[in-house]
C-alpha cells in the first residue's frame, strides 16, 4: 500500500510540486470556475496524473470515458483498489512477514512462585545443602531451564543472593524485612530470554516490581513478587490495601509508557480464597476487578497445608493474577520441604513438528562425557554393541579371536573393536562414525533415564500421599514416609552435586599450584596442598608422594611432548615461513612449484592435526540438530580415534 501510495504521487511528466506551490494550490484552485474533483485534492495535483489504474471490466459509458483518460483516478476505483490489497494481505497474512499478529504483541511466559519457608541457604556452604534449591532445580514437573521468572518468598536471608541459581538465573530483586525476617523475597529471572529494564522494591520484604523485555519478540513484561501479611488484624488489613494500592498505582504509570505491556502478579498473598467472607479475601477481589485482571490459579486445589497434631488443614493463599488470559495454562505440585505448593503459569505446549529430515543420531546432554569413569563406562558399551552385532555373526571370525574379545574389562577390547570395526565392516566411514555415535546417544539418554527412574518414582509417591492426605484430612494415623523418602532423594542429589563440584575444584593442577605459591609467599614456606584428584583413578587423593608425582608428570606433559618423534622427518608445513614471505611479498607458489604427484585425493589431515582442531572448540556447543558437539569428539578421540579420522578425510 505504501509503494503504491508512493507511485501515485509521482507524475511521470511533473515532478512533485513543492512546499510553496503547496501552499498555493488552494488559493490558485478558488480563482478557477471548474468543477473541483476530489481526487485532484486527496493528492493534491492540479494535473490529471496519466497512470493506468484498475478498472472494472463492465463496459459502461463511465469506463469508456476512463479508457479515453487512463490518466483520471475515481474514487470508486481507489477504493476497490485498496479493498483488493487488503483482502489479499488477509488471504497471505501467514506468509507474509510484514503482517503483525496483535496476539504476538503481549508476553506469554512461564512464571513461578513458591513460599520456600526459609530457603537455609545464610552462609556460604548452605546453598548446595538447600533440599528447596536442589528441588527446584532437579524436579520433572517443571524443569528449570523452561521457567522465564522464578518468585520465593520467605526466603530468609541469603548468603549471596545473585549466586544462588547461577547460571540459569539472574537476581532481579532480593529484599528482607529488617524488624521480621520473615518477611522477605526474591525474585529471578532466565537471562538467556529476557532483559532485565528496571527492578525496584516497593515494600520491604513484601513487594517488588520488574520490568523485562523478550530479547527476541521485545514484547515487555512488568512483574510484581507479593508476600502478603498473616494476620487478620485491622494493621494487616491496611498493609494488605497499601501493597495492592501500590501494584495498581504502579501498573497505570508503566502502562503510560508501554500500553501493550503484559502484567503478572504473583506471590503468597496469605488471603484465602476459598472464604469469600473474610474482608482480606474482599479487599483482593477488589483489587482484581479495578486492574481488570484475572486469578489464572482459581481452579487449582489448595496450595497450603498445615499438621496440627494429628488434624490437617488446607488453604488457598498462593495466587497469580494476570492481565493476558490467552494461551495460558496454570498447575501447582508439591514441595516436601515446604508447607506450601509450587504454583505456576505456563503457555499451552507448542504441537511438535515431526523433522521431514531428522538426522541419523540426536544428543540431548554430553555433559556426562566429561567424566572420565562414564565417558569408559560407555566406551565399554559401544564395543560390546560392536561384538555382539557385527563380530559374533562374522563366520570368517577364528573362534578363538571371539573368546579372546569376550571379556569387556580386557584392556585390549576397545582398540579390539576399534581395529575391526574400521577394518572388517563393509560400510563407508561416514556411515562408520554415524553408527557409533547413534549407539552413543542411546547409550547416554538411557543412563540419564535409569538416575532420574528412581527421584521421578519418589516424586510420583509423594504427590499421591499429598493428594489423598487432602481427602483423609482427619486421619489420626498420618503416614510421613513418602515425604521423608523423598527427602532422602533430594539429599542424596544434593550431596553428589557437592562431590562433583569438589572433585571439579580439586582437578584443576593448574590453580592449586597457582594457589600454593601464592599461599607459600604469605605463610613464609609453611603452606601444603592437602588433596587433588587423582587423573587415573579418579579419587581425591590425600597421599604427599602421589600428590608431588601428580604434579611432576603434570609438569612434564606441559613441557615435553610425548607425540614428536625425533628420528622421524619433520613436517613440511611451516606457519612461520608463510608470515616471513607475507612480511616481504615473496610468493612461494614461485618459489615452490607444486609437484606432479601432488594430487588432491592424497591430501589428508593428520591424527595430531585432527586432536587440535577438537580441543580448539568451544565447550558446550552444538553445530546442528543433532547435537553433537566437543563432548562428543573428544570420546572419540580418546576411545575411537581412527574411525573418528577416517570420517573426517
Amino acid at each position: 500500500v505504501k509503494k503504491t501510495a508512493a507511485l501515485l504521487r509521482v507524475s511521470p511528466k511533473r515532478k512533485s510540486p513543492n512546499v510553496n506551490n503547496a501552499k498555493n494550490f488552494l488559493n490558485r484552485y478558488k480563482k478557477t470556475n471548474k468543477k473541483s474533483s476530489p481526487e485532484k485534492l486527496f493528492f493534491g495535483f492540479k494535473k490529471k496524473l496519466k497512470i493506468p489504474i484498475l478498472h472494472s471490466p463492465k463496459k459502461t459509458a463511465k469506463t469508456n470515458l476512463q479508457i479515453k483518460k487512463p490518466g483520471v483516478i475515481s474514487v470508486p476505483s481507489l477504493f476497490s483498489f485498496f479493498i483488493l490489497l487488503f483482502m489479499a494481505a488477509q488471504h497471505n497474512n501467514n506468509n507474509n512477514p510484514n503482517f503483525i499478529d496483535l496476539n504476538s504483541n503481549f508476553s506469554a511466559a512461564t512464571v513461578v512462585s513458591h513460599n520456600v519457608r526459609a530457603l537455609g541457604a545464610s552462609n556460604p556452604n548452605s546453598h548446595s545443602d538447600s533440599l528447596t534449591r536442589t528441588f527446584l532445580t532437579s524436579n520433572t514437573v517443571l524443569p528449570l531451564n523452561t521457567v522465564d521468572l522464578l518468585f520465593l518468598q520467605e526466603t530468609g536471608k541469603i548468603w549471596l543472593p545473585q549466586i544462588l541459581l547461577r547460571p540459569d538465573f539472574e537476581l532481579a530483586a532480593f529484599s528482607v524485612d529488617d524488624n521480621n525476617t520473615f518477611a522477605s523475597i526474591a525474585a529471578y529471572y532466565c537471562h538467556r530470554r529476557w532483559k532485565l529494564l528496571e527492578s525496584e522494591v516497593l515494600e520491604a520484604g513484601r513487594l517488588s516490581s520488574h520490568l523485562l523485555e523478550n530479547k527476541t519478540q521485545a514484547t515487555k513484561l512488568l512483574t510484581f513478587n507479593v508476600y502478603g501479611p498473616a494476620g487478620a488484624d485491622q494493621d494487616s488489613k491496611r498493609l494488605l490495601d497499601t501493597i495492592l494500592n501500590t501494584i495498581l498505582e504502579k501498573i497505570r504509570l508503566v502502562k503510560q509508557r508501554y500500553p501493550l505491556v503484559s502484567c503478572y502478579i504473583a506471590g503468597d498473598f496469605n488471603v484465602n480464597l476459598n472464604d469469600e467472607s473474610l474482608p482480606k479475601s474482599r479487599a483482593l477481589r477488589s483489587f482484581a476487578a479495578a486492574g481488570q485482571l484475572t486469578e489464572m490459579t482459581a481452579d487449582l486445589p489448595a496450595t497450603w497445608r498445615g499438621v496440627r497434631g494429628n488434624t490437617v488443614s488446607f488453604s488457598k493463599l498462593d495466587h497469580i493474577f494476570t492481565d493476558n488470559v490467552a494461551r495460558l495454562e496454570a498447575g501447582s505440585f508439591p514441595n516436601p520441604d515446604s508447607d506450601h505448593h509450587v504454583i505456576y503459569v505456563k503457555p499451552f505446549p507448542k504441537e511438535k513438528i515431526r523433522d521431514p529430515d531428522p538426522p541419523p543420531f540426536e544428543f540431548h546432554s554430553t555433559k556426562i562425557l566429561k567424566g572420565k569413569t562414564n565417558a569408559q563406562f560407555f566406551a565399554k558399551q559401544v564395543a560390546t554393541e560392536v561384538y555382539q552385532e557385527y563380530m559374533l555373526p562374522d563366520e570368517n571370525v577364528l573362534l578363538g579371536r571371539l573368546q579372546e574379545n569376550s571379556d569387556a574389562s580386557h584392556p585390549s577390547f576397545i582398540p579390539n573393536m576399534e581395529d575391526f570395526f574400521l577394518n572388517r565392516v563393509d560400510k563407508n566411514p561416514i556411515e562408520k562414525f554415524n553408527i557409533l555415535s547413534s549407539k552413543l546417544s542411546k547409550q547416554i539418554a538411557k543412563k540419564i533415564k535409569d538416575e532420574k527412574k528412581m527421584y521421578m518414582k519418589a516424586q510420583k509417591k509423594y504427590q499421591r500421599w499429598e493428594e489423598n492426605l487432602e481427602k483423609n484430612s482427619n486421619n489420626e494415623n498420618i503416614n510421613f514416609s513418602p515425604q521423608e523418602e523423598f527427602k532422602d532423594v533430594l539429599q542424596a542429589i544434593s550431596h553428589s552435586k557437592q562431590e562433583y563440584t569438589k572433585k571439579k575444584k580439586l582437578s584443576k593442577v593448574s590453580k592449586a599450584l597457582h594457589n600454593y605459591h601464592k599461599n607459600t609467599r604469605r605463610t613464609g614456606g609453611r603452606a601444603r596442598i592437602p588433596a587433588i584428584l587423582d587423573p587415573v583413578s579418579q579419587q581425591l587423593t590425600y597421599d604427599d608422594e602421589r600428590i608431588a608425582a601428580i604434579f611432576t608428570h603434570h609438569h612434564q606433559n606441559k613441557t615435553d611432548d610425548v607425540t614428536v618423534n625425533e628420528e622421524a622427518d619433520p613436517e613440511l608445513h611451516s606457519p612461520l615461513m608463510h608470515e616471513v614471505a607475507n612480511k616481504y611479498g615473496v610468493n612461494l607458489q614461485e618459489v615452490f612449484p607444486p609437484q606432479p604427484d601432488d594430487v588432491e585425493k592424497e591430501v589428508s589431515i593428520t591424527m595430531k592435526k585432527l586432536k587440535s582442531l577438537v580441543t580448539g572448540l568451544k565447550a558446550d556447543t552444538a553445530p546442528g540438530k543433532s547435537g553433537l558437539d566437543k563432548n562428543v569428539l573428544a570420546w572419540f578421540i580418546e576411545y575411537f580415534p581412527d574411525v573418528l579420522l577416517e570420517a573426517f578425510n
